[in-house]
């Protein structure tokens, strides 16, 4: 069962600059992610990763790709609106900053759970934030 007129709306929104800027190689950037020496142990298994030995054409040293850069000059519009929602969801900003903060100070597994499990291992429980860490941020 085809659909014709969604089909050919995606292809449409494929030739605007907003539906190129959606297109990523998810598979790329995970293996990126997952190629990290600190993460290669636990890589899923699709990935194909050697914990300890590299693949055919893998640089020795560890070297992620640039992250994407785009110039906010200073009291532009575009920085103003940056800054203004970053205002408006000052909560939630500091929810994820302080989540990462705990993140960086976790161990990282030593296998991924596909490789032993079907089932994903339950995430841990929140921990309640002190009101005063989430005001200060």
């Amino acid at each position: 069962v085809g659909y014709p007129r969604l089909a050919a709306w995606l292809e449409a929104m494929d030739t605007t600059a907003g539906g190129a800027a959606t297109k990523q190689d998810a598979f790329f950037e995970q293996r990126i992610y997952q190629a990290h020496p600190a993460r290669r142990a636990a890589a899923e298994p699709c990935m194909a990763l050697h914990p300890t030995k590299l693949g055919v054409g893998e640089p020795s040293e560890y070297a992620p790709p640039l992250p994407p850069s785009s110039a906010l000059a200073a009291g532009s519009t575009a920085a103003l609106e940056a800054a203004w929602r970053l205002c408006e969801r000052h909560e939630v900003v500091a929810r994820f900053l302080l989540r990462k903060q705990r993140e960086a100070s976790a161990v990282p597994p030593q296998r991924h759970w596909k490789s032993f499990s079907r089932r994903a291992p339950e995430p841990p429980r929140p921990v309640n934030e002190d009101p005063e860490q989430v005001a200060l941020v």
